[in-house]
């Protein structure tokens, strides 16, 4: 269970940086559907990590500023969780 709300359901695809899960939003009543993506970055070196971060976190800024347009997932959530960090789409 991600974010006590998120619950995985099947691995949809994997690549170097991570994965993306087909994932159940069991906060809402109908419990629709939605795409985890799971990035992970394995490198000993903090900045590293801290780096990746950073740019994560303009990229969910960036697409929860795009909104609603028809070509782009919208997005859901974005947070980090237990060294990893996820997008909601």
């Amino acid at each position: 269970m991600l974010r006590q709300r998120y619950r995985p359901i099947q691995l949809l695809g994997r690549g170097r940086f991570g994965k993306t899960f087909l994932a159940i939003d069991q906060d809402i009543p109908s419990q629709p559907r939605c795409a985890v993506k799971q990035f992970h970055f394995y490198d000993p070196n903090p900045e590293f990590f801290d780096k990746a971060l950073e740019l994560f976190r303009q990229e969910a800024v960036r697409l929860d500023e795009l909104g609603k347009h028809p070509q782009i997932p919208r997005l859901l959530a974005a947070f980090e969780q237990e060294s990893l960090i996820y997008l909601v789409q």
